[in-house]
């Protein structure tokens, strides 16, 4: 069940609305970013549904309020003391992440926004990286990283 709901567009939506819980309930820094990965998703999903260029989604991608927050050794443990439990993992992308604390998945999804921007200015086109597949994982990640927030 977990494989499906990763990786489906519904996915999504279910973390959007679970990330709208959350954020009703947090407020300063923890809710300013818990919006930042909110948007993040919302747009990731437009993109599967709507089929939007890729170059310009990972523009729209941000990651300042991550960056603020991994900047000012913010606690993630007020998010979620425990580590990643297997049975929110699924499918093989997300076995990689059982075991890792909730601050190695925002710092890990900080690395791979931040790649893709980098990519995307100097030209991914004629590379032969196939973005869309990056871009899916990354959508995958925030889904695992929001359903281990929820416990």
């Amino acid at each position: 069940m977990v494989e499906t709901v990763i990786t489906g567009v519904s996915a999504a939506a279910s973390a959007v609305d679970i990330l709208s819980k959350l954020v009703k309930s947090s407020k300063g820094t923890q809710r300013s970013l818990l919006l930042e990965l909110k948007g993040n998703i919302l747009l990731l999903k437009d993109y599967r549904v709507h089929h939007l260029p890729e170059d310009k989604i990972i523009e729209e991608l941000t990651s300042s309020q991550l960056a603020k927050v991994l900047e000012s050794n913010f606690d993630f443990k007020k998010l979620n003391r425990k580590s990643v439990s297997a049975g929110r993992t699924g499918d093989s992308f997300g076995k990689r992440f059982e075991n890792w604390p909730t601050e190695k998945l925002f710092e890990n999804m900080f690395l791979k926004i931040g790649e893709l921007k980098r990519l995307n200015r100097i030209g991914f086109q004629s590379t032969g990286i196939r973005m869309s597949v990056r871009l899916q994982n990354l959508l995958k990640l925030m889904i695992l990283t929001v359903l281990h927030l929820e416990g």
